[in-house]
C-alpha cells in the first residue's frame, strides 16, 4: 500500500468507496433485550400468520421477542434496536 500515490489514498474517502447498509437485506440476528419490532411494513408473506390473530398488537404488526431470541429480519425493521444494542447481528 505504501506505493499507491496519494491522489488515490484521498479516493477511498469519496462518498460511492463508502458502503451503507442494505436496509431491504435479511439479516441473522440475536435478541440481547427484550424488543417490539413493527413488522407492518414487510411483505404479506412475513405477515400471513399474523392476519387472523387475535393479538391487537400482532394484528397491527407489532412483534414482540424476548431476550435470547434468533431472528432473521429485514435490516430495517431491527436497525435502531442493533444501534441500541439491544440486538446484534450475526453472521
Amino acid at each position: 500500500l505504501s506505493h499507491l500515490p496519494k491522489q488515490q489514498w484521498r479516493k477511498l474517502d469519496e462518498e460511492d468507496m463508502i458502503d451503507t447498509p442494505d436496509l431491504e437485506a435479511f439479516v441473522f440476528c440475536r435478541v440481547l433485550e427484550g424488543v417490539e419490532i413493527d413488522a407492518s411494513g414487510e411483505s404479506r408473506v412475513l405477515n400471513e400468520d399474523l392476519e387472523n390473530d387475535d393479538d391487537e398488537d400482532a394484528a397491527n404488526g407489532i412483534q414482540r421477542h424476548e431476550e435470547g431470541a434468533c431472528l432473521i429480519a429485514m435490516y430495517k425493521t431491527i436497525r435502531q434496536h442493533v444501534l441500541d444494542g439491544k440486538i446484534e447481528l450475526l453472521m
